[in-house]
């Protein structure tokens, strides 16, 4: 019999240390987090029509490959300048629509910021972004020419943001969700 009953208690089958769970946790994040740079290969299959919420609540996109903040409660920051989402679709019989929901980061200054859309190395449009908005653009069939598509975010003004929550990251425009149609 154990004279100190605190010391003999048993754990349940199947239970982890602290120490282990928060291990396992911080492997999971940086799974999650390596997966924003997932090589062509890895990319699953984009539904047309789907629409990619870029919040906390979501998954984080598999889509988006480079230049991302972590998912905020309600949008995405776009890390500097530009940011990458890669895409394995079906070249289409006509164009597709990309809808974007952009948030302008407030903290750069009293001017629209300014974003371009590029696809597959295309320039597409270049837009003042004053307020937070919903971006339509027409990408034609001709340039679906590579096997996985590349869309590149550019956000030439970007700063760090003079709101205190954000911190001292250097900002773009945050995505709320996107969509290609």
């Amino acid at each position: 019999m154990n004279p100190n009953p605190m010391t003999a208690v048993a754990e349940p089958a199947g239970a982890i240390s602290l120490d282990k769970a928060l291990q396992l946790a911080q492997a999971k994040l940086q799974v999650a987090k390596a997966g924003r740079t997932t090589s062509d290969s890895d990319i699953p299959a984009y539904a047309p029509g789907q629409y990619i919420s870029c919040s906390s609540a979501a998954a984080i996109p598999v889509y988006h490959a480079q230049g991302w903040h972590e998912p905020e409660s309600d949008y995405t920051w776009i890390d500097g300048t530009e940011a990458v989402i890669k895409l394995l679709v079906r070249r289409p019989r006509k164009e597709y629509v990309l809808s974007l929901d952009v948030v302008p980061n407030a903290g750069v200054s009293s001017r629209p910021q300014l974003l371009e859309v590029f696809f597959n190395y295309f320039r597409m449009v270049a837009l003042e972004i004053p307020e937070p908005t919903k971006v339509s653009v027409e990408i034609p069939a001709e340039l679906f020419i590579l096997r996985v598509a590349r869309l590149s975010l550019y956000c030439p003004h970007a700063c760090v943001s003079s709101d205190p929550k954000l911190g001292q990251r250097r900002l773009g425009i945050a995505v709320k969700g996107w969509c290609l149609r």
